[in-house]
């Protein structure tokens, strides 16, 4: 049984009063319907998937976060037994061997056998099939991480593409320059960057993201202030050049190529699908490198029209 509505109290308002009285009332609801069960012909595991932060989040590694209770009671468990080291993989074998099947194979954790009512060969037998299956699986995992690593043939590819745009930057004078003027390309990129650190309150977690409705209308938010910053510095930084158009091009070509380095390298690390889910940072940061190079290009595009324009009308 799944029971909700801590949750929802917690994703609504966040840890606080409301929360804290939520869990009390399901605690009393709790009590009141194991008060009603047999417990000499059935098991009870209470436990939880999750906690929350303080803003009401969750899905990051913070210890209130991770950290849930568990609770065994009922038939085949030892009253008052105190669990090692818990953890939420192990419910699933614990179930299996109350049940006296063999746990998941995909299972990763172990039967709690210290807290069940086992014989000495069965707690043994459990141990022994757990440490075997979980060797398997590290196994597998290994192998996953060796392929998740970065492909040597792409960063082949980046190297190359680098190279060429380094030859195009010396030959192609009359159509980009590239000088100090350059980091301006770069500015809806880093302020994209930036607003997702404001999004997250700097806890770049999962946990700190706040709602999926809020959160796109702040990133929308963020790409338009970063859009407007990044053109009104490029045209301050090209209105007086020789060549406007040739100057643009030169912002766009450095900020490009910065933004798409950056998205490449990240990218040829974390490839889908994943085998093996990344660290809470990398979830909140992939997709806002993703976000931050949108930004980037729409800003040099709306910078290179202003400039073709400007030509053009001054030509006429």
């Amino acid at each position: 049984m799944l029971v909700l509505d801590v949750d929802r109290a917690g994703h609504a308002e966040g840890v606080g009063e409301t929360y804290r009285a939520t869990a009390a009332a399901v605690d009393q609801m709790l009590r009141a319907a194991v008060a009603k069960i047999d417990l000499s012909t059935t098991t009870v595991i209470i436990t939880a998937d999750h906690g929350h932060v303080a803003p009401g989040g969750h899905g990051g590694i913070e210890r209130e976060v991770a950290h849930v209770p568990l609770i065994l009671v009922g038939k085949g468990v030892v009253p008052g037994e105190q669990i090692r080291d818990p953890r939420l993989i192990d419910v699933a074998p614990t179930v299996a061997a109350l049940l006296g099947v063999p746990a998941p194979g995909h299972a990763e954790g172990r039967a709690l056998v210290e807290a069940l009512s086992l014989s000495l060969e069965e707690r043994e037998r459990r141990t022994a099939a757990d440490a075997s299956r979980v060797a398997e699986l590290a196994t597998v995992i290994a192998k996953a991480h060796a392929v998740e690593r970065p492909v040597a043939l792409h960063l082949a590819y980046l190297v190359v593409l680098l190279i060429v745009f380094a030859v195009m930057t010396r030959e192609s004078k009359h159509a980009f320059v590239i000088d100090r003027r350059a980091p301006v390309g770069w500015i809806a990129f880093v302020v994209m960057l930036a607003a997702m650190g404001v999004v997250t309150r700097w806890q770049i977690s999962p946990s700190y993201v706040p709602s999926l409705a809020l959160t796109t209308k702040l990133c929308a938010i963020g790409i338009v202030v970063a859009v407007v910053l990044q053109v009104t510095a490029s045209w301050f930084a090209i209105r007086r050049a020789p060549d406007r158009l040739i100057a643009a091009n030169g912002l766009a070509a450095a900020g490009m190529t910065g933004a798409v380095v950056v998205l490449w390298l990240v990218r040829t690390w974390f490839r889908m699908p994943f085998v093996i889910v990344p660290s809470p940072f990398w979830i909140v940061a992939v997709p806002t490198i993703e976000l931050a190079t949108a930004a980037c290009a729409t800003a040099c595009a709306v910078t290179l029209a202003l400039a073709a324009f400007t030509s053009s009308s001054a030509a006429r």
